[in-house]
């Protein structure tokens, strides 16, 4: 026993057991990954349209990604590992956002994906005159210029090298359309923009598949009033009655609108006092973030968590839900706990015969 008395004398071991224990709590709070965000792409570079299957690569404890595959600033995904049809050409930016402790943490790559214009829509063979017996026509430097061509023959002469004329192509009517945002909540305004390699050409939408014309104008705006995923599809015609129509399944997603609420299984009750929420949210959600006391901070992103209370007090809890956009409930002093030796002793909680709630609507609080 003297031996012990005198080692805890001794400043080394005490300064090796003060720094044991803490470390043994730090080393327990740091077992948890902070989230990092992080992902990858199967094809970097093609032709219009380029359909692009992400990865999330993110480590750490993440549990909801929030994508923007061209740099809009506009969430087009809430998957963890979509797939996005990149319809123009051009550079595109990709962000990845998950949430953080301080809030969302953003992966962004510069100039990621990169589309060529696609080769244009079906194109006539070309012809061309024979040349006469007496044109001696050649190839490479020194050629004949060409014949002229006559264009009551539809045809072309074509020679090659320097001074040749280029080839006629014959194209038929070739649709493609884009639409921003194509993701978010009703009522959703979307911008279409058609575009065809043929410059007058008759444009006819149906923007919601119920086979009839929505729009004539080659750049409409239709407001979608009601939650739903829509197939849209564009026709378009020339003078010469050529017809093509171009359709995207499910290209457009309307959301139902979030709004929180909740409920809790006991609201009154002595410390230490365990709490079941109960969310009652309605709408399109895919993401929960409780605030058990009111401080401002993350407690919880389950769904339907549980809080002990081990502090006498009251406590004003909040429930943020949504999607694209977001809804709050705050029920302030929702939650009474009570010291039993500050109240003439006892232990357990008071007034805990509330049990959980199936239904929807808030339970009933017990006083």
């Amino acid at each position: 026993m003297s031996n012990i008395l005198n080692l805890l004398k001794n400043p080394l071991v005490i300064a090796g057991i003060i720094a044991t224990a803490i470390a043994i709590p730090t080393a327990i709070h740091n077992n948890e990954e902070p989230p990092q965000p992080d992902f990858i792409a199967d094809l970097r570079e093609g032709f219009a349209s380029l359909e692009v299957h992400f990865t999330d690569e993110s480590t750490g404890n993440v549990i909801s990604w929030e994508w923007d595959f061209d740099s809009d600033g506009t969430v087009d995904s809430t998957e963890q590992n979509p797939s996005y049809t990149y319809n123009n050409p051009g550079t595109y930016t990709v962000s990845l956002s998950v949430p953080g402790e301080g809030g969302p943490i953003t992966e962004t790559k510069n100039a990621y994906i990169v589309v060529r214009r696609a080769g244009i829509g079906p194109v006539q063979p070309l012809e061309w005159n024979a040349p006469q017996a007496s044109e001696n026509l050649t190839y490479g430097p020194g050629a004949v210029s060409p014949p002229e061509w006559d264009p009551s023959q539809g045809t072309a002469n074509l020679t090659h090298g320097p001074g040749a004329v280029s080839p006629l192509e014959l194209i038929q009517p070739w649709a493609e359309f884009s639409a921003a945002p194509r993701y978010g909540n009703a009522p959703l305004e979307v911008q279409f923009t058609g575009s065809s390699t043929v410059s007058s050409v008759q444009w006819e939408w149906d923007f919601d598949d119920d086979g009839m014309s929505d729009s004539t104008e080659q750049q409409p705006v239709y407001v979608y009033p009601n939650p739903g995923t829509y197939t849209v599809s564009v026709t378009v015609s020339d003078v010469e009655g050529n017809i093509e129509t171009k359709a995207k399944t499910d290209y457009i997603v309307v959301l139902s609108p979030p709004h929180a609420d909740f409920y809790s299984s006991k609201t009154y009750g002595n410390k230490p006092h365990e709490v079941h929420f109960t969310d009652n949210s309605t709408g399109d959600i895919n993401y929960w973030n409780w605030d058990f006391d009111g401080d401002g901070t993350v407690d919880s992103w389950e769904q339907n968590p549980s809080c002990t209370y081990t502090e006498a007090g009251k406590y004003t809890v909040s429930l943020s839900v949504g999607e694209i956009i977001s809804s709050m409930e705050t029920k302030v002093d929702y939650i009474t706990v009570l010291d039993p030796r500050a109240n003439g002793g006892g232990s357990g909680d008071a007034g805990d015969s509330g049990s959980e709630e199936s239904g929807g609507g808030e339970g009933p609080e017990e006083t």
